[in-house]
């Protein structure tokens, strides 16, 4: 059944001095979407805040308690300057099938000394002009609090809405949207019938010992199938609880495994860098050597020249200590080489030129220098020259190379931080043990199961005995097939509640799958969307595999869309149809996705409200969604006073 808003009235609410807007609901049929245009700052917000107040209170917008002091500025503040205690005020009106609804909260502005307060004045609720009591429980019916997400929520907090684990009270509001606790009550409802049938029975056949004997073992079984029972159900939370555990761990295994491949490719790329570095420094010594060469290469004709000289003078040399030695010998013979005998000149000369020679000592050490000078110039000129402009290059694509190992194995390290080898190995131990508390889980499940069956089947024998003694009195035979058809019509309304839930779960599923398919800018990786027993979303792919969405790194705008479908296909599911009111209706979403989503609003069979700016809807946009708009309100400000906003339909 389709919940229509058709009116919001605000009376000194935020820059709203007093605004009434209407909704036409005449074109429901074939259009569905109106839109409020407003600039930043001009009241899109204030609007939804209104709404939330309005149905939940204060807490819908300041969840934290020790932020909703701040409410006190939410009253008009043109409005406060010539009445400081005044009154503020928001009624919405809603129609489902032929029944109206009127919701009127009404806050006041305290004023005592210094100290402004404020306090809830009044809360209406009123069905078809009735006042009714129980207010939040009827306003629980209509639009559950924990369900206010999926019917009013704000663009740029999707990712938040688009988390995927949900907790126990989203669960219960989830079940309430779908009738699921209905039949619960009918199930309470059939356990308290039958008690009172057993105790009558119970009266009845005190006179029979035999009966009143059956009764209480049958009394006693069903208390302890019950117990069971519960513990089974109890157990089974336990187990999605626990399956949620395990899905976390399993994610950081997979993300330490990948952290222990990644220790291993940084272990390899730093000896391949630590190498690098000991080619880089025999390079630079390279290039050092070329340099102190360089000299010898650019001079080499000279030091051809200096060889060669010094090559002859080691020669003259050589010969002078040759002259020395001959003189030597002459000196001591009488007679000369050639045969002619030496006389006193002679010797005196040979004698003085052997006295000049003996005191040239420096003969021998220059020979010797200019020998080894000669040899050291000789390699010099034969040693070729090192390619200097080679080294060069080599110098600096070794450089390169260790400056992108480098800056990939400080990727690594990013990629790795939070991780060691230590880490690594207790995820895994704690990943392991988790899956050995499943499996015990599952194991006491079915060990519960077992037992329930066969409480069952020894509760089917004692109600054939008790109806068989029952059946020699008329009212106790009468009381006996009561409690026995109680007994039978509890079985199959616990099975119906399970059949429920499954149902309910394959309709979300089936709608939500259907929307994501429309919106996804995947839907050649991506077959549909599955709906977990706690309500938490796995992605279908096309080999049928059913992945976490975390665990293949959604991007933002794939975690929104996949929130939206999730939205909207609950919505449809709940047979209510409430209406989306979209304050920044795409968020951050890239193209197209929002695309996708905008071509998807009018194929919702629900009343869309959307909040946007011009930015949000562009003229592109608008001119696709043209035939789907039933009306456009156009938010402005009264006087350019950033405290007075209207509200005016676009003709």
């Amino acid at each position: 059944m389709r919940i229509e808003l058709t009116s919001i009235h605000f009376q000194n609410w935020k820059c709203f001095q007093k605004q009434s807007i209407n909704f036409d609901l005449s074109t429901i049929g074939s259009k569905n979407i109106w839109v409020v245009f407003g600039d930043n700052g001009y009241g899109k917000t204030s609007l939804l805040q209104g709404i939330l107040w309005c149905l939940y209170g204060v807490k819908a917008i300041y969840p934290d308690t020790r932020q909703q002091p701040k409410f006190v500025t939410f009253f008009n503040s043109i409005a406060v300057d010539n009445n400081p205690n005044l009154e503020m005020s928001v009624t919405l009106t809603f129609k489902q099938d032929k029944k109206n609804y009127r919701i009127t909260r009404v806050a006041k502005r305290l004023v005592r000394g210094n100290t402004i307060s404020y306090q809830q004045s009044s809360l209406i609720f009123s069905q078809d002009g009735k006042e009714k009591s129980d207010v939040t429980e009827n306003i629980e019916s209509l639009l559950p609090e924990s369900c206010k997400e999926l019917f009013f929520f704000d663009g740029k907090k999707i990712e938040e809405y688009a988390k995927l684990t949900h907790s126990q009270e989203t669960r219960d509001a989830i079940e309430r949207v779908l009738g699921i606790p209905e039949i619960r009550n009918l199930i309470t409802d059939i356990k308290n019938v039958r008690k009172e049938i057993e105790k009558e029975l119970g009266d009845t056949s005190i006179a029979r010992n035999d009966l009143r004997k059956i009764n209480q073992e049958l009394n006693e079984l069903q208390d302890i199938v019950n117990i069971t029972e519960v513990t089974k159900n109890q157990t089974l939370q336990e187990l999605q609880q626990e399956y949620v555990i395990l899905q976390a761990l399993k994610n950081e295994a997979r993300q330490s495994d990948e952290a222990e491949s990644k220790f291993g490719e940084i272990n390899s790329l730093e000896k391949k860098a630590s190498n690098l570095h000991k080619d880089l420094e025999q390079t630079l010594e390279k290039i050092k050597n070329a340099f102190r060469q360089a000299p010898v290469h650019l001079l080499s004709k000279l030091i051809t020249q200096v060889t060669d000289e010094t090559q002859t003078k080691t020669l003259i040399s050589n010969k002078q200590l040759a002259d020395v030695s001959l003189l030597e010998k002459l000196i001591v013979h009488d007679s000369c080489v050639c045969g002619r005998c030496i006389d006193s000149e002679t010797r005196r000369y040979l004698e003085k030129q052997l006295e000049e020679a003996k005191n040239s000592r420096r003969l021998y050490e220059q020979a010797v220098n200019s020998q080894k000078l000669h040899t050291e110039l000789s390699i010099l000129c034969r040693t070729p020259p090192l390619n200097l402009e080679l080294l060069l290059l080599q110098r600096d694509r070794l450089e390169e190379d260790i400056a992108d190992l480098e800056q990939a194995i400080n990727k690594l390290k990013l990629d790795t931080d939070g991780f060691d080898r230590e880490s690594v190995k207790k995820i895994w131990q704690k990943m392991y043990q988790q899956e050995n508390v499943v499996k015990q889980k599952k194991d006491k499940i079915e060990r519960l199961e077992k037992e329930i069956e066969e409480f069952r089947q020894q509760e089917s024998r004692l109600q054939r005995q008790r109806q068989k003694l029952a059946s020699q009195n008329k009212e106790a035979a009468s009381l006996s097939r009561q409690s026995d058809l109680a007994c039978r019509l509890y079985q199959a309304t616990d099975e119906l509640v399970r059949w429920q839930i499954d149902n309910s779960r394959e309709i979300i599923e089936k709608h939500t799958s259907e929307i994501h398919q429309r919106i996804t800018n995947k839907p050649e990786e991506y077959k549909g969307v599955k709906i977990n027993d706690d309500y938490t979303l796995g992605i279908k792919l096309k080999s049928n595999d059913i992945v976490n969405p975390e665990a293949i790194n959604f991007s933002p705008g794939e975690k929104e869309a996949l929130a939206f479908s999730f939205i909207a296909g609950l919505n449809q599911a709940s047979g209510k149809a409430a209406p989306l009111v979209m304050d920044t209706p795409f968020g951050h979403l890239d193209p197209t996705h929002k695309k996708n989503i905008i071509n998807s609003l009018p194929e919702l069979p629900s009343q869309v409200i959307l909040l946007a700016t011009g930015e949000d809807l562009p003229q592109n946009i608008l001119e696709d969604l043209a035939p789907y708009i039933a009306e456009t309100h156009i938010i402005s400000r009264k006087g350019d006073n950033e405290f007075s906003s209207v509200i005016n339909v676009q003709e």
